[in-house]
């Protein structure tokens, strides 16, 4: 009676293990792979929509700049823009203490799609109104911005600095 016991244990194992090798090649891995696979597509999915949300972030950063900038561009009328333009030069040169010694205006035309009034500007004084100048520019309102800039010493002692920039002030034709 214990040797059919034991054959019947024996079988039973045997089967047991069959089906556990069975269940482990055609059930319990492809499963695990399939699992692996579904967390990578999810991570590839996620990153998909952190860029999405990206871009959709970054396009109302651009929309949101250009209501400023169509908002805040020079006078559509020339002389009224030039004027904008020769106030805020004049404050600026009244608060860096900077003495100007030349100055070019010119307009340029791009379609109707934009114009732009240029100032070619050469201005003298000491290193630090140089750069308050430069400072009070960039951080001024208007949509102007420096195109070109060149600082060089005046003297041996380097007292007195040139200074010499080009800036542009934007003039938006029709709103787009």
């Amino acid at each position: 009676m214990k040797i059919k016991q034991r054959e019947a244990l024996l079988k039973m194992v045997a089967i047991a293990t069959v089906v556990l090798l069975v269940g482990d090649s055609f059930v319990l891995q492809p499963l695990t792979a399939k699992w692996k696979e579904t967390g990578q597509e999810i991570r590839d999915l996620r990153g998909k929509i952190q860029r999405g949300e990206n871009i959709l972030n970054r396009e109302r950063t651009i929309q949101r700049a250009w209501r400023i900038y169509q908002r805040d561009d020079l006078d559509q009328v020339n002389p009224e823009a030039e004027n904008q333009v020769l106030k805020s030069l004049e404050n600026w040169m009244d608060q860096s203490r900077i003495k100007l010694t030349a100055v070019k205006p010119q307009w340029q035309n791009f379609d109707d799609r934009y114009n732009t009034f240029s100032l070619r500007l050469a201005a003298e004084g000491s290193l630090d109104q140089c750069v308050d100048f430069v400072h009070k520019i960039e951080n001024d309102p208007l949509p102007v911005r420096i195109e070109e800039i060149e600082f060089s010493a005046r003297d041996k002692d380097g007292e007195t600095i040139s200074l010499s920039l080009n800036i542009s002030g934007l003039q938006l034709g029709k709103k787009l």
